[in-house]
């Protein structure tokens, strides 16, 4: 079996099947989380190993619409007209 651990929890998945297939099998997008074995990043298609332990670490994306107001139009951010 494999460990993957996401978010303080962990499942079990069949060793042999690839990441990609796994995250689906617990509910997890691939799209959402970088996998991490042994300090390295891995690729979807890694055939998991048995008894690895893959850690997942949710992608987190914002840019600059954050707490700055830039989607919003702040006016602070705004180039002046020419």
């Amino acid at each position: 079996m494999v460990k993957l651990v996401y978010r303080s929890k962990e499942y079990l998945v069949p060793a042999g099947m690839t990441l990609r297939d796994a995250l689906k099998k617990i509910g997890v997008s691939p799209e959402a989380v970088l996998a991490v074995l042994d300090g390295q990043l891995m690729t979807d298609d890694a055939i998991l190993q048995e008894g690895a332990t893959v850690k997942l670490v949710a992608v987190i994306s914002g840019g600059a619409c954050g707490a700055h107001g830039a989607c919003r139009g702040d006016s602070a951010l705004r180039r002046p007209a020419r």
